[in-house]
């Protein structure tokens, strides 16, 4: 809950803000006052930094002149799945432009940055193995990814990141659920569809093997071998 009016009324009673609900205020106001009587978050308006907990030893911080949302502390993140277990940086979701993930952080909590439209670049740990189902879903405007640590795509991870131009994937990935970058309709590069064109153009006993692409495409196994998994990820191939 954000209550910009200082001065404001607020009926004393533990029901009517639950404690469990976090209060962003300014310093001095009711707002806070009240977050202290009844045991609620509360959340300095005045700050430019504003931060809490999301899982039992990781936490987050916001830093409203850069735009960078960080999650650090360590261990596991918690899941924000449903209505009412919303992200706690949601209220600042028109604000983030970049999201870095501490070397520490070793689960990231399904949906955790669903729809954060804003941001245009993230950064993986080192100690996450693993992005969570529907990570960055619908994040339109992401633009690069330091993959960092990571070893296995989750389902959905980057789906409906239409921002994604070109995305490497580094030697270190070995595994990608369904549907990573479904409807990433800018992504699949000029390389791919080529080849993706070039297959369908003969017939079903064609030899379909990478030497034989190379033959057909002219070009090497290596970029051969990126321009299949392009498309495997994409949903071209399975």
């Amino acid at each position: 809950v954000r209550i910009y009016n200082k001065d404001c009324t607020i009926h004393n009673n533990s029901t009517t803000i639950p404690s469990t609900v976090t209060i962003y205020g300014y310093s001095g106001s009711t707002a806070e006052t009240f977050a202290n009587t009844y045991g609620n978050e509360f959340e300095n308006l005045d700050s430019n930094i504003v931060s809490g907990t999301c899982g039992d030893t990781a936490t987050w911080t916001f830093d409203t002149t850069t735009g960078v949302l960080t999650i650090g502390g360590s261990g596991k993140m918690a899941n924000y799945v449903n209505v009412g277990n919303v992200a706690p940086w949601r209220p600042y979701y028109r604000q983030i432009t970049s999201i870095v993930i501490g070397d520490q952080i070793t689960y990231i909590g399904n949906r955790a940055f669903k729809g954060l439209n804003y941001v245009t670049s993230v950064k993986f740990g080192k100690g996450l193995k693993e992005s969570a189902y529907s990570m960055f879903e619908n994040c339109s405007g992401i633009q690069s990814i330091d993959f960092g640590g990571l070893e296995k795509l989750g389902m959905r991870t980057f789906c409906e990141c239409n921002g994604l131009v070109e995305v490497t994937l580094p030697d270190t990935m070995t595994e990608w659920g369904g549907s990573v970058f479904n409807s990433c309709a800018s992504l699949v590069t000029f390389k791919a569809k080529g080849l993706m064109s070039q297959m369908l153009s003969m017939p079903d006993d064609w030899d379909f093997s990478v030497e034989g692409l190379m033959s057909m495409s002219e070009v090497g196994r290596t970029s051969v071998q990126a321009a299949l998994k392009e498309l495997e990820v994409n949903g071209y191939l399975e």
